[in-house]
């Protein structure tokens, strides 16, 4: 479990659950198959616990690499060096991390072709569902329609993102 038909190991650890659920399904919808998704349940979770996670899924259960994909909430560099800061060193070299500007909800703007322009990527969504649905539509509903999302964005667009590059490069390359 968690190895590509033609690749590494790989482990994905993702904060929350809706995001795993919106991960697996566009890995299996670009025809990835294989891998391990996980979610942390929480942003803190992932600062609290990347140490032990890397250790589990690298040493103890063989994984060849972890990949963590992780929220910046506008300081990304912030978050990766305190993600990577307590990485153990020895599985440093075996661990990619991923961390947008604010979150994963940037994706799914890159994919309906819905600029920032500024603002946040879930005020964004937000809008664009009101204006589709009306006024009822929530923050909670658009992170409870995630995984619905990885169907309905246009992948092709999605590819152009930089940071999505980043991730199918971190699925295929191995240290």
């Amino acid at each position: 479990m968690g190895r590509s038909s033609s690749g590494p190991k790989v482990f994905i650890w993702v904060e929350d659950t809706y995001a795993r659920s919106f991960i697996s399904r566009l890995l299996r919808r670009l025809g990835y198959k294989g891998f391990t998704v996980r979610s942390a349940k929480g942003r803190g979770n992932m600062l609290v616990k990347v140490q032990k996670v890397a250790l589990d899924a690298l040493v103890i259960h063989k994984y060849d690499k972890l990949v963590v994909l992780v929220d910046g909430h506008g300081d990304p560099h912030g978050t990766e060096n305190a993600l990577l800061s307590k990485v153990p060193g020895e599985v440093r070299s075996r661990v990619r991390t991923v961390v947008f500007d604010e979150s994963i909800e940037e994706w799914i703007c890159a994919g309906l072709s819905l600029p920032l322009k500024g603002r946040k990527p879930l005020d964004v969504l937000l809008a664009h569902e009101r204006a589709n649905k009306g006024a009822w539509v929530k923050e909670a509903d658009i992170k409870r329609w995630l995984p619905r999302y990885a169907e309905l964005i246009d992948i092709s667009k999605l590819q152009k993102n930089t940071l999505f590059r980043r991730f199918l490069n971190a699925l295929s390359d191995c240290p």
